[in-house]
């Protein structure tokens, strides 16, 4: 399994690897993996897809810091559970590496998103995460 820690390296590499970018498997994770997370590698892999799965834990899905401080990190657990299903490809950017500088820009919707089927917690009921109401004058 090979590791990237920048998105321009991993782009490069997935480009050359092959030409054909929809039969790549991406698995998007926090970390703290488990069986989910490994049938979905597993899913990827009896299409024939390579597969490519990132960890990143994201600060600003967390309401407060204490939160972020207390997820479960367990990366080196995670590679081995990742080696075992025969992963492709590891994406393990750090912070900085996903926001640089951007991370001190606050960015607002124009208008609210839709909220779906309940599968995902946003907007007004997800506590901290609201989205900003139109202004009037």
């Amino acid at each position: 399994m090979l590791i990237f820690k920048q998105a321009t390296t991993l782009q490069h590499f997935l480009k050359h690897i092959h030409r054909n970018p929809s039969v790549t498997g991406f698995i998007p994770t926090m970390g703290a993996l488990h069986e989910g997370h490994i049938s979905l590698i597993k899913a990827a892999q009896q299409k024939q897809y390579y597969t490519v799965c990132s960890i990143f834990v994201n600060p600003t899905q967390f309401n407060n810091r204490e939160d972020f401080e207390k997820y479960p990190i367990s990366v080196e657990n995670d590679i081995e559970q990742l080696l075992a299903a025969g992963c492709d490809v590891l994406f393990l950017p750090s912070v900085d590496a996903v926001y640089g500088a951007a991370r001190a820009v606050a960015v607002k919707a124009a208008a609210p998103n839709p909220v779906g089927d309940g599968a995902y917690q946003t907007g007004s009921r997800r506590p901290g995460h609201e989205q900003p109401q139109p202004q009037t004058r």
